[in-house]
């Protein structure tokens, strides 16, 4: 099956972000719950590593939000079709990307203060990736793509909806 350079590194990025997140959340999970082992910070270093953990969640989901609400019709605007998959690619590489590492700072700050307050942000951002996963459907409604760009892009794997 042939897939568009593009789709397919709009994938992996998204794999990479979405399943990193994933696995980081289950390895600190399980750290936090089972193992025996635990990091000793002295009160005031841990509370304020667990204020800047805070900021950072807040802030990493703030800009998902508003690039994931915005940028798409930032996109739709665009004429050409390459552009388009070319910047919306890029979008969701930088969500994803900025969401893992988020994540994985996150899930440090948990390890060593041994406080498992962020991690409802870890599962937060991890849902949020969840559920702008670029799939083709997705991909159509976000750009604003018509059948016949769709197949171009896709080929075969793309199905038209039936009236």
């Amino acid at each position: 099956m042939f897939l568009n350079p593009k789709i397919k590194k709009m994938r992996r990025s998204a794999n990479i972000g979405l399943y990193g997140s994933i696995g980081v959340a289950l390895a600190v999970i399980l750290f936090y719950y089972i193992s025996n082992y635990r990091f000793y910070l002295n009160a005031s270093a841990a509370r304020y590593l667990m204020l800047g953990g805070v900021v950072l969640a807040v802030l990493v989901v703030t800009m998902a939000l508003l690039t994931i609400n915005r940028k798409p019709r930032q996109l739709r605007k665009i004429d050409d079709i390459d552009q388009r998959l070319t910047e919306y690619q890029s979008m969701l590489s930088s969500i994803y990307s900025s969401c893992l590492t988020s994540n994985v700072l996150l899930c440090i700050i948990i390890a060593l203060c041994h406080d498992n307050i962020l991690l409802m942000f870890v599962m937060l951002t991890t849902l949020l990736l969840f559920l702008s996963y670029p799939n083709m459907y997705k991909v159509k409604a976000d750009l604003g793509l018509t059948h016949e760009q769709m197949h171009e892009i896709y080929g075969d794997a793309y199905i038209e909806s039936e009236k």
